[in-house]
């Protein structure tokens, strides 16, 4: 049932309200849990840059989840999910604790040499989205809504997160916290409702986008000097191999538009840049081996060769879709989120009939407060 966020190292503050200074993103209603959890991240980018820019252990790759324990998912459903998203360690098999004694959120610069990192910020913006997607999950609020409401839930954070991409230039800093979040939830159980969703073009389209994304970083960091082995971007070889890994599952399971030729390529791409630049990716050679070596494509004098910023619009107009009468016609938003609407909406589509957010709640989030649903 729907809860204020605890204090929890995993999540956001308890108290996590919006500053007079921040400015409120126009995607956001009014009323929003969807809003304070956004503001959460700015707030930490905000107050202490280099706190926020910093870096921290994952125990491992979620990824290596599909490779050693699915014969525990049976047993897991009722685990915690950030455990759910990182359970066991593939290389000496001790199970992922959130931290009390795996290296997760472990300063990583007191454990040198470990391979899987991320940036605080990217963290902070991976638990947002999360929390984010069960905003939009009917069934954690005992309601039903429509068949795909969840699946369109997570798709309209997954195009946030691509806005934000978008507007946080040129700060590459937030930018890469972005595909650091981006490839964290692609790769967890959050997303999955998504997959199911009964548009399979706009699926393809946004796993299109998201490739085309990251190939746009990696020509940002380039021109920043930064793709480089001794980069200052710590997380850059581990977040290189999980765009792999992603990618390569998502072709495998047949999550790419069959004539989408840079999809396709997308692995060979990034493992082309790692190449070139000299980048060690924490991969074995069976998963190197799913990313076919290719060419990249020759330099030219723009500041855009992924054609990014095009793409990203055509998509907006091509999958403006409504699924709520408060979206007209955009993509992202929070319209999706069961905070934004009236409570005699949340009424008429509860099991029970009754607004499963009472007066309290809601008042704590019209304060900025964080809500969290579990």
């Amino acid at each position: 049932m729907p809860k204020r966020a605890s204090s929890d190292s995993a999540g956001p503050a308890k108290k996590a309200k919006t500053s007079s200074s921040t400015k409120r993103n126009q995607r956001w209603s009014s009323v929003s849990a969807s809003a304070n959890v956004a503001a959460v991240y700015k707030e930490l980018v905000e107050k202490d840059p280099t706190h926020a820019y910093s870096y921290i252990c994952l125990c491992r790759s979620i990824i290596d989840s599909h490779q050693t324990d699915e014969d525990e998912d049976d047993k897991d459903e009722d685990e915690d999910s950030n455990e759910q998203d990182r359970p066991a360690d593939a290389e000496n098999k001790v199970r992922c604790d959130n931290g009390k004694t795996c290296l997760c959120r472990k300063p990583a610069d007191k454990h040198p040499g470990h391979r899987w990192l991320i940036s605080k910020a990217g963290w902070q913006k991976y638990v947002g989205a999360r929390i984010m997607c069960d905003l939009r999950e009917p069934e954690l609020f005992d309601m039903y809504t429509f068949n795909d409401h969840a699946g369109y839930g997570v798709l309209e954070v997954v195009q946030n997160l691509l806005l934000d991409y978008d507007e946080m230039k040129p700060s590459w800093r937030d930018q890469w916290a972005v595909c650091e979040a981006m490839v964290q939830l692609c790769m967890g159980s959050s997303v999955g409702p998504m997959i199911m969703i009964d548009d399979a073009q706009c699926l393809y389209d946004t796993h299109s986008l998201i490739c085309r994304m990251f190939l746009n970083m990696l020509v940002t960091l380039d021109n920043e000097s930064l793709l480089k082995p001794d980069s200052k971007v710590q997380s850059l070889p581990a977040v290189m191999a999980q765009y792999i890994q992603l990618s390569t599952g998502w072709e495998k399971d047949g999550f790419m538009g069959d004539n989408d030729h840079l999809a396709t390529m997308f692995a060979g791409y990034v493992r082309a840049y790692a190449a070139k630049h000299g980048i060690q990716l924490p991969l074995t050679d069976k998963e190197l081996a799913k990313a076919e070596e290719v060419q990249l494509p020759p330099p030219i004098a723009v500041q855009d060769p992924w054609l990014w910023s095009g793409t990203l619009q055509e998509y907006s107009r091509k999958h403006a879709k409504s699924h709520s009468p408060r979206q007209k016609g955009r993509i992202g938003g929070d319209s999706l989120d069961l905070t934004t609407w009236s409570s005699a909406e949340r009424k008429a589509h509860s099991f029970e009939k009754k607004d499963p957010l009472g007066k309290e709640i809601m008042d704590a989030i019209k304060k900025g407060e964080v809500l969290q649903v579990g």
